[in-house]
């Protein structure tokens, strides 16, 4: 069997599973679903979503989930398990774009293996939450800028920053490792590869000017968020959760696959 058929299979095993374990997406609503599923209904509860509507619904992130969630209801009435099909989807996308990426090779697999381990990956792609087309967005957007398709990339940020705020990080982050190049090869130029990524990360001040505050303002009210606190705990959890889920992972993975496959290992055999 090719490698592309067992990737291929392998994924449609899991996505199967996970439909048939999740009674194809039609358990009861729960957890953040409790609120994120009625402010998707209210935003279209009068028709096409109003300015104001925009600005003042009750959640902290950015409303592109929310009106796409709203949006399918209003079309096709399928209920919250239309919106976490979507979510599922849009898990099954970021699957297919690393296998692409990888040319469904064995290590493109691994890689796969180790994503669909981690598990808020599923968890998220089967509820109605806002984090599976925000981080659809970000792989698309850095694949395309890896590839230096720079505007294109840009796109899929701002898109990604339309789902959750913290998505700014990652078109910061290759804006940044731009200008750090620059500056060690003492050539300071500004091109695609720094001005796409600067853009898309500067699209996060239009949503702040656009609800007045870092979030809709009755959100922020309500949860009693102080805009501006560092919070270390949290860079703690997330040290942590990169440890866990990441590099523990990339080694069990891939390090033992270098040490029989790499070229260490075919320098041994060079030598027998």
């Amino acid at each position: 069997m090719t490698q592309p058929k067992v990737f291929f299979g392998f994924v449609a095993i899991v996505f199967i599973g996970v439909l048939i374990g999740f009674n194809f997406l039609r358990f009861p609503i729960r957890a953040d679903e409790l609120h994120f599923w009625p402010t998707s209904l209210w935003l279209f509860h009068d028709g096409i979503p109003s300015v104001e509507r925009l600005r003042s619904y009750n959640e902290l992130n950015t409303p592109l989930p929310f009106l796409i969630f709203g949006g399918l209801e209003q079309v096709f009435h399928g209920g919250i398990a239309a919106g976490r099909a979507f979510n599922l989807a849009a898990s099954l996308a970021i699957v297919m774009l690393i296998g692409a990426a990888g040319k469904f090779s064995t290590r493109s697999l691994l890689s796969v293996a180790g994503l669909l381990a981690f598990p808020y990956f599923i968890l998220v792609a089967v509820h109605l939450y806002t984090d599976a087309l925000a981080a659809l967005f970000t792989v698309a957007g850095a694949a395309l800028h890896l590839r230096r398709r720079h505007r294109p990339a840009a796109a899929c940020f701002i898109m990604g920053i339309a789902c959750r705020q913290y998505i700014v990080a990652f078109p910061l982050a290759f804006a940044i490792h731009s200008v750090l190049q620059r500056i060690h090869a003492k050539h300071i130029v500004i091109d695609g590869e720094l001005a796409a990524p600067t853009i898309a990360a500067a699209s996060l001040a239009g949503w702040y000017l656009f609800f007045g505050a870092a979030g809709p303002q009755p959100a922020l009210a309500g949860q009693h968020i102080a805009v501006g606190r560092l919070y270390p705990e949290h860079g703690l959890y997330f040290l942590t959760c990169i440890g866990v889920y990441f590099v523990i992972a990339e080694c069990i993975l891939f390090r033992s696959v270098e040490l029989y496959c790499g070229p260490r290992h075919r320098r041994l055999q060079s030598h027998c």
